[in-house]
């Protein structure tokens, strides 16, 4: 049965989940009215175009939003669009009529990235001054966009990528690897399209939203150091499980020897823009509104939040003591909503994500004097290696664990948070949402 309380968190998240709506951010952002394509940002028209002035509109894009992205692009341009390719993770594939849907894998690249990528490219190389590409980027995009240097394989790819996924690596450090062994990423899909002009719409999934990292940075020029790449092996002491072939390219440019794919103009990005539709912030406002109407005092804590898993519900288990004990200015009941992305050292052999640990974490640090609801779910519906978004606790999860005879320190231990959820409920469900933001923690004190 869920708890009241529960049944409110859940609603907030759902509340969230609607305000990173790909297909409504692309329709607030784009307006078409006598030939005139306006681009907007904050209700300020950023961009004007005369359509009677472009010769062909060719749409590109990848990622776990990208799809509904491409929905929104055809609701605006409809037949104006000539062509259009993009690359979405199995299963999400939808109904275009003048774009295709291409599907590969994530978060692993797989032989469908590499195919995908290069039809995407070979759309786009011929293209002219006159024409206009529309790039649909969001979170993923790293993964299902993607065309190797030379002499670097799949297989490489492969190995690199789950290295950095179960060391502990931000994505912005995962990222800064990609860049250094692709010939799309780091802006150099603006060199490839170069002379047309691309208008990129980019949904964030990244901590800052920083431009340069989303999908990391397809027409964004690169803003990386040199020896960034080689710094981020060294720190979680990767270099010699690093295949041959990447760790050549990394460490030629740490001894800064100039290669062919990184040297970009910056004449090329004079006809780029690049612009944020929605981000982690989007969902949080979304979040608070809710919130708000069900009768909470809310507030957003941060949409930074950012670290390992466990250490983090530990922090979030201690702020909560202390709203408990009525150090905090706000008055009962209370919504405290946060977002961001923390990252899991996988030491055991379990199952189970980032926002499933971080709640058995907090679980385990909370204590039993406590009346709270804490919530903690992925906004693309995927959490970790599993078919979770995340899960969901309150003062019943501890008796229900007490009942059960269950040690939850052991299941954080093995990551195996999903196991643990299962066995005492609260695993949330919600199957692949259509965006990604990154993740939201939701946080309710009754009185």
């Amino acid at each position: 049965m869920v708890h009241q309380n529960e049944k409110a968190a859940l609603e907030i998240f759902e509340s969230a989940l609607k305000g990173a709506d790909p297909y409504i951010a692309v329709c607030r952002t784009l307006t078409l009215k006598n030939n005139r394509l306006r681009i907007k940002k904050s209700s300020r028209t950023i961009l004007e175009l005369n359509l009677k002035e472009i010769d062909k509109i060719i749409i590109i894009g990848a990622g776990k939003a990208t799809a509904m992205m491409a929905r929104g692009v055809e609701e605006v341009l409809k037949d104006r669009i000539s062509y259009g390719l993009v690359s979405v993770p199995y299963g999400d594939c939808i109904k275009l009529n003048h774009i295709k849907c291409l599907e590969a894998s994530h978060p692993m690249p797989d032989d469908n990235t590499i195919e995908n990528t290069k039809r995407i490219i070979e759309l786009i190389e011929d293209c002219k001054q006159d024409d206009l590409i529309i790039s649909l980027i969001s979170g993923g995009g790293s993964s299902l966009l993607e065309y190797p240097v030379k002499n670097v394989s799949l297989n490489d790819l492969r190995v690199i990528t789950q290295n950095l996924l179960t060391c502990g690596a931000t994505i912005d450090e995962l990222n800064a690897i990609r860049k250094k062994i692709s010939m799309v990423k780091a802006g150099k899909l603006v060199k490839i399209a170069y002379p047309a002009r691309i208008i990129s719409l980019i949904i964030s999934d990244v901590l800052g939203d920083r431009l340069s990292s989303i999908a990391s940075g397809p027409t964004v020029r690169d803003d990386s150091e040199s020896s960034d790449a080689y710094k981020i092996l060294k720190k979680y002491k990767l270099l010699n499980k690093t295949p041959e072939s990447i760790k050549k390219i990394i460490i030629d440019e740490k001894k800064n020897k100039k290669l062919d794919f990184s040297d970009i103009s910056n004449e090329i990005f004079r006809n780029v823009y690049n612009v944020l539709i929605c981000n982690n912030r989007s969902a949080l406002k979304s979040a608070e509104k809710k919130a708000i109407e069900l009768g909470f005092n809310t507030i957003i804590l941060t949409s930074y939040l950012k670290g390992e898993a466990k250490k983090v519900g530990r922090r979030l288990a201690r702020y909560a003591k202390k709203v408990v004990r009525k150090k905090h200015a706000i008055k009962k009941p209370i919504c405290i909503i946060s977002g961001g992305e923390t990252t899991v050292k996988v030491k055991g052999s379990g199952k189970g994500g980032r926002n499933q640990e971080l709640v058995l974490s907090f679980l385990i640090n909370i204590g039993a004097d406590t009346n709270f609801t804490f919530l903690s779910a992925g906004t693309d519906g995927i959490d970790g290696n599993t078919d979770a978004a995340g899960a969901i606790v309150s003062k019943s999860s501890i008796m229900e664990i007490k009942r059960k005879k269950i040690c939850p320190k052991k299941y954080l231990k093995e990551n195996d948070s999903y196991k643990f959820f299962d066995m005492i409920g609260g695993t949330i469900k919600t199957g692949r949402t259509g965006t990604n933001v990154m993740d939201i923690q939701i946080l309710l004190i009754d009185k």
